[in-house]
């Protein structure tokens, strides 16, 4: 279905990160196999692991703000949360934290 080397590890370089109460967010960028650097939010609670994970990709008029509110509200009930930022979008007004 995808054709890339399942070997090739994303790199993630964190942006910034700030701390809120009961889970940190971390604003990282990742290599994709497909297009480049991608955008992303990452939430992960404070309570030890492990911990289901979540990844949200909005919707074409959004960003990976768009269910940042959702992730915040996860991330206090113990998930990881993964927001991306649609790399055909970058740029259209992500922001950072």
């Amino acid at each position: 279905m995808f054709d890339y080397e399942e070997e090739t590890q994303a790199e993630f370089e964190v942006i910034s990160s700030s701390t809120e109460e009961g889970y940190s967010i971390t604003d990282v960028k990742y290599e994709s196999p497909f297009s480049g650097q991608v955008s992303a939010f990452l939430l992960i609670p404070d309570k030890g692991g492990p911990f289901p994970a979540v990844i949200f990709m909005h919707p074409s008029q959004g960003n990976r703000k768009t269910y940042l509110s959702e992730a915040q509200m996860l991330a206090t009930k113990g998930y990881i949360s993964l927001l991306i930022e649609t790399p055909y979008f970058e740029g259209y007004g992500g922001g950072g934290i």
